[in-house]
């Protein structure tokens, strides 16, 4: 259905799009509103192969009700297409609201036009027509919007023709869609001259500024390239943003000579001065750093978290607005009693807690808790964010960090480890030591447990409780057990004794270890879901032994011995058999 509209002035307009040959298609179309005939559509040849049925009907004095379907059924056919719902536009002698043309998500064009809810205004030429590589992100940061409670608004310029056959799609992901027509398209970004941008079309210039007014827009996101000239012609004050595809995000790498690479970089970060970037992953966020330090940017959610899929992972609609620079909605109150006592836990003592902040996402509901939990614990002044926000006093910019003698931050990761992973990796580039809020491995657990990889090649290590076999180079003691002399223990708990003469490893992820236990001791995730035994990666522990096993590969031993009793174990079995592929050898202590 590429139009389902009725007007300000009550005329409905249906018009819907078929492919095939006229001799197949019949000549008209029966088309209905709720199940109500409203009248037959006739047959027009739009283009080759292409056919659109077309309705003008004037409803009168009764419009219909919101949430209306509209079906357009063709003379013979047994069951009718998906309805599509009705939408809104404004008349030929209503006022254009600052642009050409206006069609709204509800019938009801006046209501939505004085909506009072916050807005944000997208500026693109991009349509559904033109493939996923320049829709689908628009469509993502629309639903995002929505989420975070904004209307979202988009402003389309181009060709009206190249609008119409699109209007009904568009519609399902925005509230309002104005279009203003240019003489000519503009001129897309090309990513062979990634340092030359696209020139504004004059006319555009007072119709963003009308727009923006009218629809009471809060934020300006230029969401496609040809629209980022526009974001230095703003009104003054007016917040802005840049929907960056990927290619723009990896632009910089394409050019291998420094000085040209140098002017796209100035180039293009002229063009996103004062603006926040919108990426579509953490790693473009991270390679988006290495262009621009300290710059403003926020990652744009995953599909599946949008349409609210079972196995979608976590995401903030309010961390996401704050990251635009949009209002957010902070709780009030004194930080409640049991988040101090969990930051104590967390920070360990005076020593530990020295050079240590927090860095927060100001729109999370959590936020303002956790800043004054942490203030009261260390004093003002060491509450960060990567885009501060008036609406949240006391926090700076995370670039302020390393100058004020601080050398790590605390922060709350991402459930998915990729983004985590990402996410502490960001903060690295700032100069700063990651530390998971909650437990979970951190970025110096991993750097650490890296630094041993292969560290003892062609060793024979023994895993098992005391005594070792003279033969072994290595005593990998798992679980609790004891030993006179180990390379390698687990913890139990924070104020476990024992250390390894190597390497010391614990349960990150327990609640056991809210409290860190100290360096030199290195945290490991454990996962359910993982395979093999990369301990970097996460480790599914079956049996006591199996962080042993795969402590023993990660320094790189020739062979594994066993104690007798443990090499029928069940449990063991996937990990030998990793062993195994790893070219390892598993045999019994003598």
């Amino acid at each position: 259905m590429a139009e389902a509209s009725v007007s300000d002035r009550g005329v409905l307009r249906v018009r819907a799009l078929v492919l095939g040959d006229a001799g197949d298609l019949p000549e008209g179309a029966e088309v209905a509103l709720d199940g109500v005939p409203l009248g037959r559509a006739l047959r027009q040849a739009v283009g080759p192969g292409r056919f659109a049925y077309l309705l003008v009907k004037d409803l009168g004095e009764h419009p219909p009700a919101p949430g209306g379907r509209v079906t357009v059924t063709p003379d013979g056919w047994a069951l009718a297409p998906a309805p599509a719902p009705l939408t809104g536009r404004l008349g030929p002698a209503a006022p254009g609201w600052f642009a050409d043309a206006t069609w709204t998500a509800s019938p009801d064009v006046l209501a939505a036009l004085v909506d009072p809810r916050p807005a944000a205004l997208l500026l693109a030429d991009a349509l559904p027509q033109q493939g996923a590589a320049d829709w689908v992100s628009l469509a993502n940061l629309a639903a995002a919007l929505r989420r975070a409670g904004r209307r979202t608004v988009l402003l389309h310029y181009g060709r009206a023709a190249d609008l119409e056959d699109d209007l009904g799609e568009v519609l399902r992901h925005v509230d309002l869609l104005h279009h203003h027509s240019i003489a000519a398209p503009a001129r897309a970004w090309d990513p062979e001259a990634p340092g030359a941008m696209p020139a504004v079309d004059q006319t555009l210039v007072p119709v963003v500024a009308g727009v923006a007014a009218a629809s009471g827009a809060e934020l300006v996101v230029a969401a496609s390239t040809t629209a980022l000239g526009l974001l230095r012609r703003l009104p003054a004050g007016l917040p802005s943003a840049a929907l960056l595809p990927r290619r723009l995000a990896l632009a910089p790498r394409r050019i291998f000579a420094p000085v040209p690479r140098e002017k796209a970089v100035a180039a293009l970060g002229g063009l996103l001065a004062g603006s926040t970037a919108i990426v579509e992953d953490e790693g473009l966020a991270l390679e988006l750093s290495r262009w621009r330090p300290g710059a403003r940017a926020a990652v744009l959610p995953p599909e599946a978290a949008l349409a609210g899929a079972d196995a979608a992972p976590p995401w903030d609609a309010e961390g996401f607005a704050s990251e635009l620079g949009l209002s957010p909605r902070p709780s009030a109150g004194a930080a409640p009693g049991f988040l101090r006592r969990l930051l104590a836990l967390r920070l360990g003592g005076p020593d530990e807690r020295e050079g240590v902040g927090l860095l927060v996402q100001p729109g999370q509901a959590q936020a303002p808790l956790l800043a004054a939990a942490f203030t009261a614990l260390r004093g003002p002044g060491l509450v960060f964010a990567r885009n501060p926000w008036p609406g949240l006093p006391g926090l700076r910019p995370l670039a302020e960090a390393p100058g004020l003698g601080v050398r790590a931050v605390l922060l709350e990761l991402p459930e998915e480890r990729a983004s985590a992973l990402a996410a502490m990796e960001r903060v690295v580039e700032s100069g700063l030591a990651p530390l998971p809020l909650a437990p979970r491995a951190g970025w110096t657990d991993r750097a650490g447990l890296a630094r041993w990889r292969g560290a003892r090649p062609g060793a024979t290590a023994y895993v098992g409780p005391g005594p070792a076999p003279a033969e072994a180079d290595l005593v990998l003691l798992p679980g609790a057990a004891e030993a006179g002399r180990a390379d390698a223990v687990e913890l139990r708990g924070p104020d476990d004794p024992r250390r390894g003469a190597l390497l010391t490893v614990f349960d990150a992820g327990s609640d056991s270890f809210w409290r860190r236990p100290p360096a030199p001791a290195l945290g490991y995730d454990r996962d359910d879901a993982a395979v093999g035994l990369d301990i970097e990666a996460g480790l599914a522990v079956a049996h006591p032994a199996v962080p042993m096993l795969a402590l023993a590969r990660l320094l790189g031993c020739a062979r594994v011995l066993l104690p007798v009793d443990l090499l029928p174990e069940p449990a063991l079995v996937p990990a030998l058999r990793a062993l195994a592929a790893a070219g390892i050898a598993v045999g019994p202590a003598p």
